[in-house]
C-alpha cells in the first residue's frame, strides 16, 4: 500500500489530499487523523455531494440504516465535525437525507 498523498476535491479555498494508508487528511498544511470509521465515512464526504445515511451505513458498518445505526452514525459524524472544523470544513446534515462536506469559516 503507497503512503503518498492523494490529491481530493477542492472545498472553498481549502487544498486537500489524503492518505489511506495512515488514515490522514491534509487541508493546506494542517494535519488531521481519523478513525478506521471515521475515515470511511470522510471518503464518501469528499464527493463533494451530500451522502444518503443508508450509503454512508453500508460504508462505515457495512449494514442497513436502522434506529441504532443511524445514532452510531451521528456520533461518529459528530466526533468527526470537531476534527474537521478545525481546518475549516464542516459536516452538515441534510434533513431526512444524510450529510454533506462544506467548507466553513475557521
Amino acid at each position: 500500500m503507497s503512503s503518498a498523498l492523494v490529491p481530493c476535491l477542492s472545498f472553498g479555498t481549502h487544498r486537500i489530499y489524503r492518505n489511506d494508508e495512515s488514515r490522514i487528511l491534509v487541508v493546506d498544511s494542517l494535519m488531521v487523523k481519523f478513525t478506521p470509521v471515521e475515515y470511511r465515512l470522510l471518503l464518501s464526504l469528499l464527493s463533494g455531494r451530500a451522502v444518503a445515511d443508508a450509503h454512508l451505513a453500508r460504508e462505515a458498518f457495512l449494514c442497513e440504516v436502522d434506529r441504532s445505526v443511524q445514532k452510531n452514525l451521528d456520533k461518529h459524524i459528530d466526533k468527526m465535525r470537531t476534527k474537521l472544523q478545525l481546518v475549516g470544513l464542516g459536516v452538515h446534515r441534510v434533513s431526512k437525507y444524510g450529510y454533506v462536506l462544506l467548507a466553513v469559516p475557521v
